[in-house]
């Protein structure tokens, strides 16, 4: 086994169950720091669910998932959510508890990219004015700069994916994660 410090991700036999359906059956593995790795399946395998694992919403049924050197179930996990950079391909239109989404279609662009400061759905915290800028600026990388003050849900597939992108990484996050991140980009 390796040392936990070089580890970003360390799971152990990780089993999520949902009534009769097991999503993820005995799940094992280990990611070090500054490692890439795809996870690749069919649909309904459970990539999406590991990923929901990881950033704490959802949860195992049992085994044991490390995230950031932080036990999944005995840890902060907003704390730790804002160690992680996610690129989801839902967005939410009120449902974000039911669809798993990582961010409120409702918000301007450039503030739905500042909610990965505090990597929340909605924006619950005023982001400072050097947040906006850099929120702007990731925007303008992501080829986004025409598109600052419209609503996320409003914006085409592929400029959604884009902002959430820029959203990721506004935080320079430890550990980023990318569920289908190129879904609907050409």
């Amino acid at each position: 086994m390796s040392d936990a410090n070089t580890l970003a991700i360390d799971c152990e036999n990780l089993t999520v169950r949902r009534g009769q359906t097991t999503i993820l059956d005995g799940l094992s593995c280990q990611i070090k720091r500054g490692q890439a790795a795809a996870i690749l399946g069919p649909n309904g395998c459970g990539k999406t669910t590991f990923t929901r694992c990881l950033t704490g919403t959802m949860f195992a049924t049992q085994g044991r998932l490390t995230v950031l050197d932080q036990t999944i179930g005995h840890t902060n996990i907003l704390a730790l959510r804002k160690r992680i950079g996610l690129v989801n391909p839902t967005t939410d239109n009120g449902f974000a508890h039911v669809t798993g989404a990582v961010v409120d279609a409702a918000l301007s662009t450039t503030m739905a990219v500042c909610t990965g400061y505090f990597a929340s759905v909605g924006l619950y915290e005023r982001p400072t004015a050097e947040q906006i800028e850099h929120a702007q600026q990731l925007l303008r990388n992501v080829g986004l700069g025409h598109r600052l003050d419209h609503k996320l849900g409003k914006l085409s597939t592929g400029e959604q994916r884009r902002a959430l992108i820029a959203r990721a990484l506004v935080h320079k996050p430890e550990l980023l994660i990318l569920d289908e991140p190129t879904a609907g980009l050409d």
